[in-house]
C-alpha cells in the first residue's frame, strides 16, 4: 500500500519531469473531479504559471489529510497557460498550495 509521503515524491516526481517546480496552486475542474496543478516554468520563470499536471481531485486528499499539503481559501488565480481543458479566464478561482510544516 502507498503511503502519503511515497504518493506526495510521486507527484513531485511527476511534476519535475515535466520541466516545471512544484506547484503552487491547485484549480479544480468544472466538475470537482479533476485539479489542475500549476506552477512556474523552471527554466523560464518569467512566463506565467503553466498547468503542470493534471490529477484527480481524490489524489490530493490523503496528501491535505495527513497534513504535508495545506491549500488555501479559493481565491482568484493569476493567468496561466492552460491545456487539457484548463484555459484561464477571469475570475478564475483556486487554492494555493503550501507545503505543511
Amino acid at each position: 500500500m502507498t503511503t502519503p509521503e511515497d504518493a506526495l515524491a510521486d507527484l513531485r516526481y511527476r511534476v519535475f519531469m515535466t520541466g516545471n517546480a512544484f506547484p503552487c496552486w491547485a484549480v479544480p475542474s468544472s466538475t470537482g473531479r479533476h485539479v489542475a496543478l500549476l506552477s512556474e516554468q523552471v527554466v523560464d520563470r518569467q512566463r506565467p504559471l503553466v498547468v503542470a499536471l493534471v490529477v484527480r481531485a481524490a489524489t490530493l486528499t490523503p496528501l491535505v489529510e495527513a497534513g504535508l499539503l495545506r491549500l488555501g481559501e479559493p481565491e482568484d488565480v493569476p493567468e496561466y497557460e492552460g491545456r487539457r481543458g484548463f484555459w484561464w479566464k477571469p475570475g478564475a478561482a483556486g487554492c494555493r498550495i503550501t507545503w505543511a510544516s
